[in-house]
């Protein structure tokens, strides 16, 4: 279709760009600023050969109307992006651009898939029907925190690797949910083995002495603790027949019995009273603001590398990991996952589709674990935050509890996982490309056409990357370390209880600054400050 001349003789042309890129070389997606982006990249080179092809010349070239599916921040990836545009020449004439020719005026790291002619209604942010993400994650950060740190650990962390043979061993077609069922479902059954052990080892009632025979009830006698209990209440009220003094129990479980007889006898003498006993009220939560020092926590030593890429996910913490998911699905208050945004903003009402994982995998010695993230829209840095608060909820044995206090009115300051995790795995247009065909026209815009291109641009570019890099630097590694040096941060929230307190611990500023101890705030939290209308829409 040739492009379409006004009046005034400009000629236009709608596009929409599918693409992918490995976003850790530059400093943003928008060409915002004299900082490299990826769209300056690929507009610089749409430019070039537009011009070349059409006969105009570069200044004679101009893009408007921009709309990308999603936004992605600096250091996140795409496997999928579409970018629409109207191309405007002043020449006259305008050619439509060949995609072996952009790839090769590109850099490595963008690589342009499908270029195709949309119609004017198409926007790549409006027209979007769903976005999909997926946050990739070695697994050693899942383990516990260091002693130094502030987190208070009070219940015993488990370690329980019985049945992570049933949970990691996954069946083809099968999804992680279902292995996860299966294991528990093999959990169950070794219990009841265990139980069938017990009851094969204890002798028969025949078999033990007369003595205690006769002492034992039987099921069909009544003979059991309730039962006792309220024929002795029946028996209380007649005149005693036997002036024989009772035996005191010796048995440990003849002490428990008679202990529930009182605690019960106390409770039917209370003649339905909604009294209830005095209980000591806990200290109140002091706000006064307290100032840490960042705990010097040091780098790990090579023994101390080499254990952690040898880590392995229990089975308790990915059934803890489904829970927080199954949590975070549906419409929620996301106002703590935002920065910058207050509870009683309606935006931040959001609808988390479907959330699934992957089985962990081991790639460069190291195993990993993705994650899959549907929803109408996010917001910027909420991903990266679901994904931290569930990390530190394990590691700390946080209650799972947590994640739905999140949703409240508290205000609470989660920080965010790495970038290098995040990729924008693919954008559906479906009631777009259903209108179309309606109308018989073949404007759509689908990346199924080419999904072995994106699939290699996901899995040997990206992912590889992001292997690589991490047997190579430990990134999260970093990142997990600088949470631990400034955990004083988030126990007012990651704590045994799992109740959120009021924040009042602050990072101390040291004494050569200007800045008044009385003015510390948002600026001493370790937190982005971005603008909250920056919405991944």
């Amino acid at each position: 279709m040739p492009a379409v001349v006004d009046a005034s003789g400009v000629a236009h042309i709608s596009l929409a760009i599918l693409y992918g890129y490995l976003g850790t070389e530059f400093a943003s997606l928008e060409a915002l600023s004299a900082q490299r982006s990826i769209e300056g990249e690929l507009l610089n080179a749409l430019a070039t050969v537009v011009s070349s092809s059409g006969g105009a010349q570069a200044h004679q070239i101009a893009f408007i109307n921009l709309s990308r599916a999603s936004k992605t921040e600096q250091g996140e990836h795409a496997a999928r992006q579409c970018l629409s545009l109207e191309v405007t020449s002043q020449s006259g004439s305008l050619a439509l651009p060949t995609v072996s020719a952009v790839n090769a005026a590109l850099p490595d790291p963008i690589r342009v898939y499908g270029i195709t002619e949309i119609a004017s209604v198409f926007s790549a942010r409006r027209s979007c029907d769903a976005r999909t993400y997926e946050y990739v994650f070695p697994t050693y950060i899942l383990s516990k925190p260091p002693p130094a740190s502030h987190f208070d650990l009070l219940e015993p962390y488990p370690e329980n690797h019985e049945d992570i043979s049933a949970v990691q061993t996954r069946e083809e077609g099968e999804t992680l949910f279902q292995t996860l069922h299966r294991g528990r479902t093999i959990g169950r059954s070794k219990s009841l083995s265990k139980q069938q052990q017990q009851q094969q080892q204890q002798p028969p009632l025949s078999a033990l002495p007369a003595a205690v025979s006769a002492a034992s009830p039987s099921k069909h006698e009544g003979g059991g603790t309730f039962s006792r209990f309220f024929k002795s209440l029946g028996r209380a009220k007649e005149a005693p027949t036997s002036t024989a003094i009772p035996q005191t129990p010796t048995d440990e479980s003849s002490h428990s019995d008679a202990k529930l007889f009182e605690t019960i006898k106390r409770t039917l003498s209370r003649k339905g009273t909604n009294e209830l006993p005095p209980q000591d009220n806990p200290e109140p939560v002091s706000a006064a603001p307290v100032y840490y020092d960042p705990i010097a926590i040091p780098k790990p030593s090579a023994d101390e590398l080499a254990a952690l890429k040898a880590y392995r996910i229990t089975g308790h913490q990915i059934r803890t990991l489904e829970d927080i998911f199954s949590i975070y699905r549906g419409t929620h208050n996301w106002h703590n996952y935002i920065p910058g945004a207050s509870a009683d903003d309606s935006r931040c009402y959001m609808r988390i589709l479907q959330i699934e994982a992957s089985s962990p995998e081991i790639h460069h010695g190291i195993e990993w674990i993705r994650v899959k993230f549907q929803a109408k829209a996010f917001a910027s840095f909420q991903i990266r935050k679901m994904m931290a608060l569930a990390i530190l909820v394990i590691r700390t044995n946080t209650p799972r509890s947590l994640i739905a206090n999140s949703f409240g009115l508290a205000t609470i300051n989660i920080p965010e996982a790495p970038a290098t995790g995040l990729i924008l795995d693919n954008v559906l247009y479906a009631e777009y490309n259903a209108d179309q065909t309606i109308q018989a026209s073949k404007h759509l815009v689908s990346f199924e056409d080419y999904h072995t291109e994106a699939s290699q641009m996901k899995h040997q570019f990206i992912h590889q990357a992001i292997f690589t890099a991490e047997e190579a630097v430990m990134i999260f590694e970093d990142w997990i370390r600088t949470i631990d040096s400034y955990s004083f941060l988030y126990t007012h929230f990651l704590n045994h209880r799992g109740v959120i307190l009021p924040a009042n611990a602050f990072i101390r500023v040291p004494a050569d600054t200007t800045t008044e101890p009385g003015k510390l705030g948002e600026d001493n939290r370790l937190s982005l400050h971005v603008q909250f209308d920056k919405f991944k829409l």
